[in-house]
């Protein structure tokens, strides 16, 4: 998934939705078959999209698991509700697929399975945004961003779900957004929208208005899929990473971490650092020769998340890193291409929140164009339990998460990256949606870290 830069901005046609097909399911609790759209051949961009509500009323919206072969895009969870999506590149005959709810909690969906004519077809895309809203009672008119993209020719794709009592009726506003369909399955109600995205940036927002019944929640994802004809513009590479967790979940105040293989001089080399420590203030030590970019939790947080970086003289061998008696998990990044740091940004939620986390200022704003932007956020909790982190806008990619655990305690983190390709336009928004999975956790905190590399 990746943001380009589109030389040919004045011939290519904007990408096309050829072929919806719906599928609605009632009280789903393992699995439901999507159906496929017609006419698929190689090469086509295929895009489902799940819009799920915990059947029961509860707190518990879906976990969905793409078929073998698909890629999960994200996922925008609600307390009532839940959108995902996922995609693959046909290579023609391909037919219904097969959607697994891994949470085994009773669903109503609503399943949108298109065929896109005129993407991309190796990185096909280009960004990805969420959004929601809570509804006290009555009908509401949210606005929600309309995403941004990096190339002319972009296709939006937008899908906003509302929890309804009742039979609604959506009307969609927007400049240039067009409502292709909408589907109401019992208090889950879809709708389907499109724009074509003509000039690269922000775009302009969506906004919604119900009629008929009672909406509580809202959620929204909004996709820009590239264009057939692109080139990439050239960013920093994470070439290689090293990584290192308290053994059994075992505080420690130092470890010892292997360098990422492939290490020769000029190479950027990043340390990142996360840990459940209770202590106030920055309590990771800054490794010899190393320079910290920003530690974030650094007030009242349980949950810490550091990062360092440096120019490899090469041939560096472990490095020791101290700090306050934590668990932890940690990664040693090598960066080719890289010139410097250009900006930074964090994120500390010390009070916790028990379903969810919206990291909604965590990327920096660049001052340069095709930045690689390395990120990292962890969640400490005082019960044991699976956690899973949701990237869900931008152009994110979820490189590595783990899960540190004891007898009482549960240390999560996670490694991501994106592209920015332009400077100043990811400033604030994209998200970085961190969920528990489960059981639902007793208390926890977050902490994140962000920096822009050149």
């Amino acid at each position: 998934m990746g943001m380009l830069i589109n030389p040919y901005q004045g011939t290519v046609a904007v990408p096309v939705l050829a072929a919806t097909a719906l599928t609605i399911a009632d009280g789903v609790t393992t699995t439901t078959t999507a159906t496929a759209p017609g006419g698929i051949v190689a090469g086509d961009l295929l895009l489902v999209v799940v819009s799920a509500r915990d059947a029961s009323g509860g707190d518990a919206s879906c976990w969905i698991t793409p078929p073998a072969g698909w890629t999960r895009l994200g996922e925008m969870k609600k307390v009532l509700l839940s959108v995902v999506a996922f995609y693959k590149i046909a290579v023609g005959g391909e037919g219904n697929v097969t959607i697994t709810n891994d949470r085994g909690i009773s669903e109503n969906v609503v399943i949108y399975y298109m065929r896109i004519t005129g993407a991309h077809a190796s990185d096909p895309i280009n960004s990805m945004w969420v959004d929601s809203t809570d509804v006290t009672s009555g009908s509401y008119a949210p606005a929600f961003s309309g995403g941004s993209c990096s190339v002319d020719k972009c296709l939006g794709i937008n899908v906003v779900l509302q929890e309804n009592t009742g039979t609604p009726t959506v009307t969609v506003s927007g400049a240039g957004w067009t409502k292709i369909r909408e589907d109401n399955n019992p208090n889950v109600d879809a709708c389907l929208s499109t724009k074509p995205m003509n000039s690269a940036g922000n775009q302009t927002n969506i906004s919604y208005s119900s009629s008929g019944g009672t909406s509580t929640e809202w959620a929204a994802l909004t996709l820009a899929i590239n264009p057939i004809t692109v080139n990439y513009g050239a960013y920093p590479v994470l070439a290689s990473y090293s990584q290192k967790l308290a053994v059994a979940g075992t505080p420690v105040t130092s470890f010892v971490i292997t360098p990422p293989s492939g290490i020769v001089a000029g190479n950027m080399l990043v340390l990142i650092v996360n840990n459940d420590n209770t202590g106030a203030g920055d309590i990771v030590d800054t490794p010899s020769g190393w320079t910290k970019i920003r530690e974030s939790g650094d007030t009242v947080s349980d949950n810490h998340t550091a990062m360092f970086y440096k120019v490899a003289a090469g041939g560096e061998s472990d490095l020791t890193v101290t700090q306050a008696s934590s668990r932890y998990v940690a990664w040693w990044l090598r960066l080719t291409g890289c010139t410097g740091l250009d900006s930074s940004a964090e994120f500390t939620e010390p009070t916790g929140n028990q379903l969810h986390t919206v990291l909604t200022a965590l990327w920096p704003t660049t001052t340069r164009n095709n930045c690689l932007l390395i990120g990292s956020s962890g969640v400490s909790t005082g019960q044991i339990g699976t956690y899973e982190h949701v990237y869900g806008a931008g152009d994110i990619t979820l490189v590595a998460s783990v899960t540190n655990s004891d007898a009482i305690n549960n240390e999560y983190a996670a490694l991501f990256t994106a592209r920015a390709p332009i400077a100043g336009i990811n400033a604030g928004a994209p998200i970085f949606h961190e969920s528990a999975r489960s059981p639902v956790p007793v208390s926890t905190t977050h902490s994140a870290v962000a920096a822009a590399f050149y």
